[in-house]
């Protein structure tokens, strides 16, 4: 921490609903402060606890436990951060998009959700990117691809119970 990787600048559009609500102050601007907030520390979650672990299993081929060499680890730490990195990126485009279109929600967790889902969206197709892209072993090349997608539902399911509802809700309907 402490060490910038350059400036960035990024051009913002502030709906008029959102320009008066951040403008204003009040219990409308607080609500919008909690659901950057949590919005924000979801984007985390999925990535820490989510992409991360699958990311890993995958490079190391689906393995029974983990690796423990330190130069192979720091290997696999390079190609994980790349596919960390393009996660943010796409998530951030859509972000500040979200954020505003909560104050038009009358179900926050409803807009939450929303959030979630495109969070899930974004995690899983880095993940089958970076198994058609990453290197991996040949001969675990099948169970290192089951074992990344079960984990990384796994830990979807895990960490945000409301995915495990959503989908107990589909098939019963």
């Amino acid at each position: 921490m402490g060490k910038t990787d350059g400036f960035y600048e990024r051009e913002l559009r502030i709906p008029g609903k959102a320009s008066f609500v951040l403008f204003s102050g009040g219990k409308k601007r607080d609500q919008l402060a909690a659901a950057s907030e949590e919005g924000l520390n979801d984007s985390h979650k999925i990535q820490r606890s989510v992409l991360r672990p699958a990311l890993f299993s995958l490079l190391e081929g689906g393995p029974q436990q983990q690796s423990k060499g330190k130069k192979h680890r720091r290997e696999i730490e390079g190609w994980v951060e790349q596919s960390a990195r393009d996660f943010t990126e796409a998530w951030t485009h859509d972000y500040f998009d979200w954020l505003w279109r909560t104050l038009e929600h009358e179900d926050e967790e409803q807009a939450r959700i929303e959030w979630l889902t495109t969070l899930k969206e974004k995690a899983l197709a880095v993940l089958e990117n970076a198994i058609t892209r990453l290197p991996k072993r040949q001969g675990r090349r099948y169970r290192a691809q089951v074992k990344a997608r079960g984990l990384f539902f796994g830990s979807l399911y895990k960490q945000f119970p409301e995915f495990k509802e959503q989908r107990y809700a589909k098939q019963s309907a």
